[in-house]
């Protein structure tokens, strides 16, 4: 969906007209491509409707991303839905935007879990509306469902408790603030997107899962306190400075390696050299030594950086536009995942070496929260307007 949104500026609408101007199709077939399915999109007749025989040939080919794993493994119905209507993230026709959210992307619903004989291809979905009785979500895990919100984060809703707010979290502009943990909900028990630590995967997708994992982290602090964090946060007693990656850990799901580190001691302190070796996989690149507790991704700290200064830059501070903004970025260096440190930045010196794992190349999250795998012969020429979030250069990174 964020991959949809930063190419196209807006979600995609829940259903989409073909060339044809006329044939339906649902969102699922639309984000194909951005979900590493482009020859099944490709197979699919966008002129055809989603039941004729050669799109029913599409519809036997269901992705996993697209099955809920508690469904029958031969079904075809889509385990995950949008919720279309009034306020919702899939009003209208058209495409709604990041800014059309003003009730904050980490409380509003943008996919739900539940459990309905809705082919995944067909242009259907949940319908809402605000003054009738609200859709029952879930049937696959008994009391509870999953969601993904419009940050991209992922939470677990109790259903029972979940009732007396859930048209809340379904309109993106209702204005009404929700409190989850009403919801029979842990406060910290959210997860970010799509990834099963089981299922084997190469080292450039995991290293891309972490920096979205990282980047979706960064929007949801910045929802929840309307800034991004400082590179280097002071802890409770004013003056001891800990890393933005412990910053980060409750909304990484590592709520219980935070609360193990003491904000009030340096990071090489005894008690918090024992949560230095417990580097959590997000923080850890995996073309790394497997036993080393050095982080893989670093911000870039400087002037006109988004980690410019001891207050966390905000959205609106990024005029450059936060597509064209590197935020969080590949690099080998000897630099322990705990220790408040990152890698410095100069506009009147050179720029600064990133990568150093795979010769060539190095990924990075922008501020979009799009992450981007780059040359870096190509990239160099532009690194430092990649770096600045407000120098007016409008560098498109491919």
């Amino acid at each position: 969906m964020y991959n949809y949104q930063v190419t196209y500026g807006h979600f995609p609408p829940a259903v989409v007209l073909g060339p044809d101007g006329k044939t339906p199709h649902s969102w699922r077939v639309e984000l194909l491509p951005f979900a590493e399915e482009k020859p099944l999109y490709d197979r699919y007749r966008m002129n055809e409707p989603w039941d004729s025989e050669h799109n029913k040939q599409v519809l036997d080919q269901m992705p996993g991303v697209f099955r809920s794993p508690f469904d029958d493994p031969k079904s075809t119905n889509s385990g995950y839905y949008v919720l279309v209507g009034q306020g919702t993230l899939f009003e209208g026709r058209a495409g709604i935007k990041l800014s059309d959210v003003p009730d904050g992307t980490s409380t509003t619903l943008m996919i739900v879990e539940a459990k309905r004989t809705i082919p995944w291809t067909k242009p259907e979905d949940i319908p809402f509306d605000p003054k009738k009785p609200l859709p029952e979500l879930g049937g696959f895990a008994v009391g509870e469902f999953a969601a993904a919100m419009a940050d991209g984060s992922v939470r677990w809703f109790n259903e029972a408790k979940s009732t007396d707010q859930l048209a809340r979290l379904i309109m993106r502009n209702d204005h009404h603030p929700v409190v989850f943990e009403k919801m029979g909900l842990e406060p910290n028990r959210v997860t970010a997107p799509p990834r099963q630590r089981s299922v084997s995967t190469d080292n450039a997708t995991q290293t891309r899962n972490n920096l979205l994992l990282i980047a979706l982290a960064m929007h949801h602090y910045h929802d929840l306190n309307k800034h991004f964090p400082a590179a280097s946060i002071v802890g409770p007693d004013g003056k001891t400075p800990h890393s933005w990656r412990v910053e980060l850990l409750p909304l990484l799901q590592q709520q219980a390696i935070y609360s193990q580190y003491r904000l009030n001691e340096p990071w090489d302190s005894e008690n918090n050299k024992q949560v230095l070796a417990q580097i959590p996989d997000v923080f850890h690149n995996p073309y790394d030594d497997a036993k080393s507790t050095n982080s893989g991704y670093f911000a870039v700290v400087g002037p006109g950086t988004v980690f410019e200064g001891h207050v966390g830059v905000k959205l609106r501070d990024i005029t450059d536009g936060t597509s064209n903004t590197l935020m969080i970025v590949e690099a080998k260096r000897n630099i322990p995942w705990t220790k408040p440190e990152d890698i410095p930045f100069d506009p009147d010196k050179a720029v600064p070496e990133l990568g150093g794992f795979v010769d060539g190349r190095f990924t990075a999250a922008f501020a979009d929260g799009s992450v981007r795998s780059l040359r870096t012969d190509d990239a160099i020429d532009h690194l430092k307007w990649l770096i600045m979030r407000n120098d007016g250069h409008s560098i498109l990174a491919r």
